[in-house]
């Protein structure tokens, strides 16, 4: 186990249990943003920014109150060394509610040379809780295969995004798999569709308006199959979003996994 499946396995394990040691994974100075999003009632509002470790702490400890039997469980985990990209499940039972539930969210991190948070995107929205069950917990595949260079990733980001945005059937069917699924997460109920376009079961609205592709990704994060793509705003319309991509044995894209709205313009 690397230091940052320790980081992450312990941040998640601190959640419910300790606010400040929650914070001491973070640096003095870290900042931690969730924009546009709705955080579970008495935690951070949306669009809030938390600036060092008092803030932290006063924000999880105001969590607990809201959420006192709250649990964090990792799901996946894209390490790629200062950068770590985790998708979680949060649950619990808020006072709002009659029944435990939960929601799914990501977190995007830079740490520091001490191996510390210094910077988090955390993308989840509590509006779109559903009840706790088995069908509530998906079954991501963990990274697979070795590792390649940052510039590699950051190449067959750039060969995408040459043909998805002009071409998006081109870019169906050279880069993604017949079969690959695309779940659309936070900020809508969770939607999944197949290659097909069908629908998944249980998903949101067909009629979700398409979000303008951004012109270039903010930054990538690659750990063997698995590449993290994130969107920082830039007036398209799409904020702050993270794509997760699975690959399979020859770099077709297998699984999508878009939070905080779509990031492929909708077709018909």
């Amino acid at each position: 186990m690397t230091d940052q499946h320790r980081l992450v396995n312990d941040w998640a394990r601190q959640w419910s249990s300790d606010p400040a040691g929650l914070a001491a994974h973070y640096a003095e100075t870290a900042t931690v943003t969730q924009p546009g999003t709705t955080a579970v009632s008495g935690s951070t509002r949306a669009g809030a920014t938390l600036t060092g470790r008092d803030a932290i702490t006063d924000d999880t400890a105001r969590l607990a109150i809201a959420v006192p039997d709250r649990r964090v469980d990792l799901l996946r985990l894209v390490d790629a060394g200062r950068t770590v990209v985790a998708e979680w499940m949060f649950t619990g039972r808020s006072v709002e509610d009659l029944v435990t539930m939960a929601t799914l969210g990501l977190t995007w991190w830079e740490l520091d040379d001490d191996g510390r948070i210094a910077d988090e995107l955390r993308l989840v929205d509590w509006s779109a809780r559903r009840i706790a069950d088995a069908a509530s917990r998906p079954d991501l595949a963990a990274a697979a295969g070795a590792t390649r260079s940052h510039g590699w990733y950051r190449d067959f980001t750039d060969r995408l995004f040459e043909v998805v945005g002009p071409y998006p059937e081109l870019a169906r069917s050279s880069l993604y798999r017949s079969s690959a699924t695309r779940t659309r997460l936070v900020e809508r109920a969770p939607r999944t569709t197949t290659g097909d376009g069908a629908t998944g079961t249980g998903a949101g609205h067909d009629d979700a308006p398409a979000s303008p592709l951004p012109t270039a990704p903010a930054a990538v994060a690659g750990d063997g199959s698995l590449l993290a793509i994130r969107f920082d705003p830039d007036g398209s319309g799409l904020r702050d979003a993270v794509v997760v991509l699975e690959l399979d044995e020859s770099d077709r894209i297998v699984d999508e996994r878009s939070y905080h709205g779509t990031w492929w313009p909708e077709q018909g």
